[in-house]
């Protein structure tokens, strides 16, 4: 299977600004798409970063296959 290369732009970093009143999240997207724009309010404080820590485990998440490490098991049947 060849490798897929994928380039990706930021036009911008993500940033989180807040004052006594209201908080702004601004979050980068790939600059070789389209605009994309969502305006609203957060109800749920907690669920909402529950998203945002969710979403970034997906980004940093590598979920290729790692084989299992077998060297205590193959210690242990050396013991036997």
């Amino acid at each position: 299977m060849a490798a897929q290369v994928l380039k990706l732009a930021y036009p911008a970093p993500s940033e989180v600004s807040s004052s006594p009143k209201a908080s702004r999240v601004v979050l980068a997207l790939d600059a070789g798409r389209a605009q994309v724009g969502l305006t609203g309010q957060v109800k749920d404080a907690e669920l909402f970063r529950d998203a945002l820590l969710t979403a970034c485990a997906l980004r940093d998440s590598d979920l290729r296959y790692r084989g299992k490490d077998r060297t205590a098991y193959l210690a242990h049947l050396m013991v036997q």
